[in-house]
């Protein structure tokens, strides 16, 4: 049965089946099994013939089962593919208008069957197949999740995702200065290019596998954090995607077709756009994170004030600088910080360093409640810390 079947596949199908069957005595159910391992595998055999998971194919390259044309949003795709074609990231023979030579050319088919990829591309309505298809946005009042104020969810193909997800969180981001109160994308605390790229590397980068998964984006007064659910490649941590690092997409047919369609600046390049999006802002660089089967990226924006006013970085009192940048990330006494900075007049530091520092928010009480407790300690407030990494970064 194994010589019947490798006569009629291609050359490198017949090359992979004869490998894995070489060797064994299969029956005809097995011989079946090794057939599709053989198609569904992206990555070369061992010499051996074995299959370790992680040689399977991708799981946006996998077939959607009952996906068919009709459920896609042809017009998306030539949008898309007349984008390509401007930037000339198409075949010269594909016509940018015509979905199934799209479809054809991105490789969104696997076995005659539409794939995973183009359900979440371009289906009119993805959730139908991969309920996981989902984007949650949320905003809350203070630094953590005991005040909820808004809440949105979003279900539709990655495109539609985007689009709203943006829109949502220019809505919901606070604003620099309130007074002006226009939403506009240089009166918010965040860079909207970098948040944009935050999600487009969430959506093209998360584990689609989790049928109860999504994406999450969580807006706090002082920081905003993207999540999704994912762990990294084996032998990556977080500290290295802040630097030059070779691209392992998760989901490459996916990411190839957001680079052709503009989305993406190239692969291997979002986190390095972040933080020149950031840097260009005057906002601290994104931390990122790899817990609990999540990857976070998250954004402080450290200049919102108690007075809910903006002050630039350039504009802040010398003397709050001065103490910002003696306290650090330590939890240091008055006495102790006018040693630091170098001061002897008690009433000078207090008046036109601590109290300034204070009422700016930068800087905060260990006993807020008793302000002349006699172990009383100042440290720096999440806005604090992320002004003085701002200034560790400039020097």
């Amino acid at each position: 049965m194994t010589d019947e079947i490798s006569v009629q596949l291609n050359p490198e199908l017949k090359r992979r089946f004869e490998t894995y069957c070489s060797d064994r005595a299969l029956n005809s159910s097995e011989v079946i099994t090794a057939l599709i391992k053989c198609c569904l595998c992206e990555h070369e055999y061992s010499p051996k013939g074995t299959l370790p998971a992680a040689s399977c194919i991708s799981f946006d390259a996998q077939p959607c089962a009952h996906l068919t044309l009709n459920d896609l949003d042809l017009d998306l795709i030539c949008k898309v593919g007349l984008n390509a074609a401007r930037l000339e990231l198409l075949p010269a023979d594909c016509d940018p208008q015509d979905p199934q030579a799209l479809i054809r050319a991105w490789g969104l088919t696997k076995l005659g069957q539409l794939n995973n990829a183009a359900c979440i591309l371009f289906a009119r309505s993805p959730a139908e197949f991969l309920p996981q298809c989902v984007l949650s946005i949320a905003s809350f009042s203070g630094s953590d999740k005991n005040v909820l104020l808004h809440q949105s969810k979003f279900t539709g193909n990655l495109f539609y995702l985007l689009e709203q997800g943006q829109s949502c969180c220019r809505h919901y981001l606070p604003l620099k200065n309130k007074s002006n109160g226009k939403r506009e994308d240089d009166n918010l605390c965040l860079p909207i290019k970098a948040l944009r790229e935050a999600l487009i590397n969430a959506l093209c980068f998360r584990d689609y596998r989790a049928p109860n998964g999504s994406v999450t984006v969580n807006i706090f007064d002082d920081h905003t954090v993207v999540a999704n659910i994912g762990i990294l490649p084996e032998h990556w941590n977080a500290p290295q995607l802040k630097t030059d690092h070779p691209s392992a997409p998760r989901n490459p047919i996916i990411a190839r077709v957001l680079y052709a369609g503009g989305k993406m600046e190239g692969l291997g390049r979002g986190i390095g756009a972040m933080q020149q999006y950031c840097q260009t802002a005057g906002v601290s660089l994104p931390e990122i994170c790899s817990e609990a089967g999540w990857l976070k990226v998250i954004f402080r924006y450290p200049y919102l004030f108690k007075h809910d006013k903006f002050v630039p970085p350039e504009e802040i009192p010398f003397q709050v600088t001065a103490l910002i940048a003696a306290l650090g990330f330590d939890r240091l006494s008055a006495r102790e910080l006018m040693t630091r900075i170098g001061l002897k007049g008690r009433d000078n530091f207090i008046q036109n360093y601590l109290t300034r520092a204070l009422n700016l928010g930068f800087v905060e009480m260990a006993y807020p409640s008793s302000p002349r407790h006699p172990r009383q300690k100042y440290h720096l407030t999440l806005s604090g810390r992320g002004l003085y990494e701002l200034y560790q970064q400039s020097r």
